[in-house]
């Protein structure tokens, strides 16, 4: 199914206008130019902007082989890796010696399609719909339809905390996880943002006490690690605390003081 960016009409896939709004569900004007230009384009014919849409993917594996750019990550051929920093995909920190941690860019070639994660959401609402068992969990119902493990600490935290980065899309094949949240790669470091003397006192106060409220969540499940790692301190454009990616704690849980 298509899902329009205006109204949110469920569409049949071989639709190219909405059913219900009449909006385009093939192109998009350029926001830089106007031009029209196909969903799936990475860049606009007419002046060159950028016009595609990235997610960041992470993936998780054993051992992962691995991909260059212009290559698919899935099966379906929605998403096609991006060239960042003359790689595709490039290794991460992770707490697991024995698995690979790789992450990079990717556009969607059918953004309007909807994801496995969505699909995978849906059934576990009918199966909490139709459950007899009252002391069903999220985590029990997501490893009985198949959302990797990787996304589920993001689902469990990003409606109680804004600043955790929404999934897009999660899916598992291969002994391979993988997970596409929202790039925030370019998004302003929390440090640069109080070197520059952006923010006021007020305003870098409400962010430690984001990060101590945010704290106790993270050391439960694992992820304090997150709130640790420099470059992965950011903020949104209202200058709002936000996380690149979540990162597992290793072996020896990390303190306030490191």
């Amino acid at each position: 199914m298509l899902v329009c960016p205006q109204c949110q009409f469920e569409n049949p896939n071989n639709h190219r206008f909405c059913q219900r709004c009449g909006t385009s569900l093939t192109h998009k004007p350029c926001h830089e130019c106007g031009t029209t230009v196909p969903l799936s384009a990475e860049n606009c014919p007419n002046c060159g902007a950028f016009t595609g849409t990235v997610w960041l993917a992470i993936l998780v594996q054993g051992q992962i082989e691995q991909q260059k750019s212009g290559e698919y990550l899935d099966l379906g051929r929605r998403y096609r890796l991006i060239e960042s920093n003359s790689s595709a995909l490039t290794e991460t920190v992770d707490s697991n010696p024995s698995r690979q941690v790789l992450r990079g860019e990717v556009i969607d070639c059918q953004p309007l399609q909807k994801s496995v994660l969505g699909i995978l959401l849906e059934q576990q609402a009918e199966l909490l719909e139709n459950s007899e068992d009252s002391q069903a969990t999220n985590t029990s119902l997501w490893q009985k339809i198949g959302i990797p493990e990787l996304a589920q600490p993001y689902l469990e935290l990003q409606e109680k905390f804004a600043s955790i980065p929404v999934v897009h899309d999660a899916w598992q094949e291969d002994k391979k996880e993988v997970i596409l949240i929202e790039d925030r790669s370019n998004w302003q470091l929390l440090t640069d943002w109080w070197k520059d003397k952006q923010a006021s006192v007020v305003d870098i106060i409400a962010g430690l006490k984001e990060m101590a409220s945010l704290w106790d969540s993270f050391a439960k499940a694992g992820l304090s690690k997150s709130l640790l790692i420099e470059d992965n301190l950011r903020v949104d454009g209202k200058h709002r605390l936000a996380l690149k990616q979540l990162y597992q704690n290793s072996s020896d849980a990390p303190t306030l003081q490191d």
